[in-house]
């Protein structure tokens, strides 16, 4: 059974770019009562934990790393 989304809940979403032509990082945040604050949360963590890992997706210039 579906949960029913509380009318009092707002949704947020933030595409990170840097020199490549694709988001580095996509994020969302659904039904949440302050989203803005929880979404600047998620990309403090993302940003802790996906650095090394996002270091490795390939490059405009056809290189990794």
């Amino acid at each position: 059974m579906a949960r029913p989304i509380c009318s009092d809940t707002q949704s947020a979403a933030g595409l990170i770019h840097e020199e490549e032509p694709y988001p580095r990082l996509s994020l969302r945040v659904d039904d949440h009562a302050d989203p803005l604050p929880e979404l600047r949360r998620l990309y403090e963590v993302a940003k802790q934990r996906l650095s090394g890992f996002s270091a490795g997706f390939p490059r405009r210039c056809g290189q990794y790393g």
